[in-house]
């Protein structure tokens, strides 16, 4: 009798521990599909964040009024992107290549037409 109780104590055991590991299971599988939805919706706050910034920006380039908090954040962004395109011209003559003059592909230096729009450079 000692070892039949033996068994059904460990039949016991394995049943509470396999139901606690799928109660477990369950919990992290809801707490990844609610992780989920929180990076979801905090991508569609910062792609708004994002257009916000670019509206004042564009305001700021077309030389209509900006909040004067943003002026210094404009001021750096034309900053960076003067220097995203130096940095794109360098790029392009390492790679021996220019931009089309008309519609900007990529093409090598020495051609005198685009391989793209076909307009003479």
């Amino acid at each position: 009798m000692p070892f039949k109780d033996s068994l059904s104590k460990l039949s016991e055991y394995l049943e509470v521990g396999a139901e606690n590991v799928a109660k477990k299971s369950g919990e992290l599988i809801e707490v990844s599909k609610i992780n989920m939805e929180i990076s979801s919706e905090e991508k569609k706050a910062y792609e708004l964040y994002a257009k916000i910034g670019k509206k004042i920006y564009k305001r700021y380039i077309e030389g209509m009024e900006v909040d004067k908090d943003f002026i210094s954040k404009c001021k750096e962004i034309e900053d960076i992107e003067k220097d995203i395109k130096e940095l794109k011209e360098r790029k392009l003559r390492a790679k021996e290549m220019k931009n089309c003059r008309h519609c900007y592909c990529e093409m090598k230096a020495e051609d005198n037409y685009c391989p793209r729009c076909g307009k003479k450079q």
